[in-house]
């Protein structure tokens, strides 16, 4: 398992809602995505130390300080630019 790392999970929809969720108590969490998530769901996030943030370009938040990418498998690998 992943332990004090810093994670971007690159959308959210189920699959990337739960593993942040499977994954916060032990790491540094941010979910994005370019829709807007239900309130609840991010409100429930937010409460475990997770943040959001809408994007249009999560994959601009990639950066040194990241450690670890998670890809929503419902994002085409096309969108990803290297």
């Amino acid at each position: 398992m992943l332990e004090n790392k810093k994670i971007l999970v690159l959308g959210m929809a189920r699959s990337g809602y739960h593993v942040a969720k499977l994954l916060a108590s032990k790491n540094e969490i941010i979910v994005t995505d370019r829709n807007e998530q239900n309130k609840d769901l991010i409100k429930e996030l937010n409460e475990l130390g997770i943040d959001f943030i809408q994007s249009e370009n999560g994959e601009e938040l990639v950066n040194e300080n990241i450690d670890v990418l998670i890809k929503n498998p419902g994002i085409s690998q096309n969108h990803i630019k290297s």
